[in-house]
């Protein structure tokens, strides 16, 4: 049913394992022995409507007669804001009714993916699947991570989990950061009841991953290994989330491109979940988009359109190319 846990997998029992094969193989240390191993694949969701909306065209007249005939449906969006959008400038800016201005991007509430970002994921989708199995797949509370999670593993139930929502930061407005529902229309693992249902905390989340795979921790959060795992897994998870969470999480330098996916084995004990130390590892890459189609498939949720804020030629023309470290590089499209 919609929001139950799933069957929780039997823990493998590693002490069970005697005879020959353990004479040949050097003995685990007791932490690995009495843990669950958990193989997580996090996802970076696909373009996204407020991500083409980056190449907003630089023709002014044509930017202020997209805003004069979707200005209503702009403030109808900002509707639970303070604010009201009265102009548009340069750089497609909205000037707010308090002088303040933001980008039209942060106007958009809860954006889908657009065309290509659609595509791109279920590209994305069809080379990960090559080499990965999961268990379980779930998604953030935005709806750009469930349609992306829903197009790269189209034969798999995806649950919205909690704590896997982008990041914050400082901007004045961030309706494209902003949940419009704690399950976007599918299963869910999110209880609205909680105050922190639509939050962003990655430690959180493995906690909650490692009481749905294996045991519950007792502790609130996760904590560090001193050494990589080199345990077999016993679970495998993808989780789709956001580009400035996986910049904080996998310890980047920049956020990484749509559809990339980055690799995290945790163990799992009745004490705690803890993850290998160092950066995340790099087990996807993906070629940035050369551009941002126009098309979005948001109806009937979109807000407003952005398509007559873009310039024809924002339409993506070239593939881009997804590739593993140890393979050669696979056409995307």
């Amino acid at each position: 049913e919609l929001g139950q846990p799933l069957s929780r997998p039997p823990t493998v029992n590693h002490s069970a394992r005697v005879g020959a094969a353990a004479i040949l193989t050097p003995p685990q240390r007791r932490t690995m022995v009495n843990g669950t191993v958990i193989t997580l694949y996090l996802m970076r969701s696909g373009p996204s409507c407020a991500d083409a909306l980056d190449g907003c065209t630089a023709n002014i007249a044509k930017a202020a007669a997209a805003f004069g005939a979707q200005r209503d449906g702009i403030n109808d969006a900002l509707a639970g804001t303070p604010y009201n959008a009265v102009d548009i400038k340069p750089g497609c800016r909205l000037t707010l009714d308090d002088g303040q201005s933001v980008r039209l991007r942060d106007a958009y509430s809860d954006p889908g993916l657009t065309t290509y970002g659609r595509d791109r994921s279920r590209a994305a989708g069809r080379e990960l699947r090559r080499r990965v199995e999961p268990d379980l797949v779930v998604c953030s509370v935005l709806r750009r991570a469930r349609l992306t999670a829903e197009a790269a593993f189209p034969s798999h139930d995806i649950f919205t989990a909690p704590y896997l929502a982008e990041a914050e930061d400082d901007r004045l407005l961030a309706l494209d950061d902003a949940p419009m529902s704690p399950s976007a229309g599918g299963l869910s693992y999110v209880d609205p009841t909680r105050r922190d249902w639509a939050s962003s905390n990655y430690h959180a989340f493995l906690t909650f991953l490692g009481g749905r795979l294996a045991r519950k921790p007792r502790a609130s959060k996760s904590s560090s290994l001193s050494e990589k795992i080199t345990a077999e897994s016993d679970h495998t998870a993808v989780a789709v989330t956001h580009g400035a969470l996986l910049k904080k999480a996998c310890g980047l330098d920049a956020e990484p491109p749509h559809n990339t996916v980055w690799r995290r084995r945790l163990l799992v004990t009745q004490e705690h979940v803890r993850e290998e130390p160092g950066p995340c590892d790099l087990f996807m890459d993906a070629t940035p988009p050369v551009h941002l189609s126009v098309g979005c498939d948001d109806a009937p949720h979109k807000p407003w359109d952005v398509s007559p804020f873009l310039d024809d030629e924002a339409v993506l023309t070239g593939p881009g190319t997804f590739s593993f470290p140890d393979e050669v590089v696979h056409d995307e499209l």
